[in-house]
């Protein structure tokens, strides 16, 4: 990666106009020469659109339409990127000013490594300051138990053009955890280094998707451990899942949502009520 890397970066973006131009401002105000900066806005209507027109003679593309989701938003935005080095960043999330300063001096000590991971500072939706992120297990083994013995802020993982190439695009039936799902496949291979630096900034409110859809997002998390062969630590969190939901009402949509998310990764709906739906897809990802 000689001289002076390119940079793509793809913001994906649906309804977020309070978060929007902070984040438009935090990538272009790294006055880095050699970016490439795309926005796949999902067909906002809450007047993002006029704040993407206020900056598109810096933007590689832009584009307000329907979208089939994040996912689809993200893969389309890549797609058309030509740069070295890939990311994108939420339209509720921010780089931090220098970040790409730190980022291309972690790029220069390790050019082989297929990622580069920072940390990432969490901030309530004024802007205040919650607590730092330091990346953690990046290694595959401990990225399998994403929030426990690996964890990441996805902003902060900045992806070599020849991993995205062999691994991506990203899979579409991940609602959530799509970006583990890829870091997993990466990581047969491919290096994660750390960058001794904060790159990114996170806001974290309840309309969050991360925040409004946890169970999903642990549902997901399951069905993704069992397809890359992490099957003891899908069971051992699934029961853990269920042993937490102590109230019956908690208990109902755990498994309402368990079910959903392992008939839409391929299974097929078995017979009998609820609990013995789940008790068998259960069965089915212990005993695989």
């Amino acid at each position: 990666m000689p001289g002076m890397p390119r940079i793509s970066i793809v913001t994906p973006s649906y309804n977020q106009a309070a978060f929007l131009e902070k984040t438009i401002l935090s990538v272009l105000g790294q006055g880095y020469p050699n970016l490439e900066y795309v926005i796949m806005d999902g067909g906002s209507t809450d007047g993002s659109v006029d704040i993407i027109r206020k900056y598109e003679r810096h933007l590689k593309h832009w584009v307000s339409e329907k979208d089939k989701g994040q996912t689809d938003a993200v893969n389309r935005g890549l797609a058309m990127c030509t740069g070295d080095i890939l990311d994108w960043i939420n339209s509720d999330d921010r780089l931090k000013p220098g970040a790409f300063d730190a980022l291309l001096g972690a790029v220069a000590e390790r050019p082989d490594a297929g990622a580069w991971v920072g940390g990432c500072d969490l901030v309530d939706a004024d802007g205040r300051y919650i607590s730092t992120n330091r990346p953690r297990g990046l290694v595959r083994e401990k990225m399998a138990d994403w929030g426990g013995a690996g964890h990441f802020f996805q902003p902060s993982c900045f992806i070599a053009r020849k991993a995205w190439e062999k691994h991506g695009p990203l899979d579409v039936w991940h609602n959530m955890c799509f970006d583990v799902d890829f870091y997993l496949k990466m990581a047969r291979e491919f290096e994660f280094h750390g960058v001794d630096a904060v790159l990114t900034e996170a806001t974290i409110h309840k309309d969050a998707k991360t925040q409004a859809q946890k169970p999903i997002l642990r549902a997901e998390i399951y069905v993704m451990q069992a397809r890359h062969g992490f099957l003891d630590l899908a069971r051992k969190n699934i029961a853990g899942a269920v042993a937490l939901a102590i109230d019956s009402k908690r208990l109902e949509e755990e498994l309402k949502t368990a079910r959903k998310a392992f008939m839409d990764a391929g299974a097929q709906p078995p017979p009998g009520g609820l609990s013995a739906a789940i008790s068998r897809l259960r069965s089915r990802l212990i005993k695989r």
